[in-house]
């Protein structure tokens, strides 16, 4: 039971870090972070398996499906180390209210 909770942790870890790291690029240039994740070369929208947080990037070799574009490394580090971070706070505090503080702190 407790690898299906590090697994959760870790993969919950990746997504809200490729989420955040999608709105802080986004908010400077004032575009929407609410709106689908496009190739900044091609402008076509992403599809459900070109989101999959540092997955998607090691399959396309780190470049667009499409057009080939070389897509920034930041994005799985990121997504990397919010995953590790986020496993991180559920091995060292297991099940307590002081996980809830990390992950909102881990988060900002």
């Amino acid at each position: 039971m407790s690898l299906v909770i590090s697994c959760y942790a870790a993969i919950c870890g990746g997504l809200i870090g490729s989420y955040l790291h999608v709105a802080a690029t986004r908010v400077p240039l004032r575009l929407s972070f609410w709106g689908r994740s496009r190739c900044e070369g091609c402008r076509r929208v992403l599809g459900p398996s070109e989101l999959i947080p540092i997955v998607s990037y090691v399959i396309q070799s780190g470049k667009c499906k499409h057009c080939r574009m070389p897509l920034s490394i930041s994005y799985p580090l990121i997504e990397m180390a919010s995953a590790c971070l986020y496993l991180l706070a559920w091995l060292l505090i297991g099940l307590r209210l002081e996980l809830v503080v990390s992950i909102l702190l881990i988060t900002l």
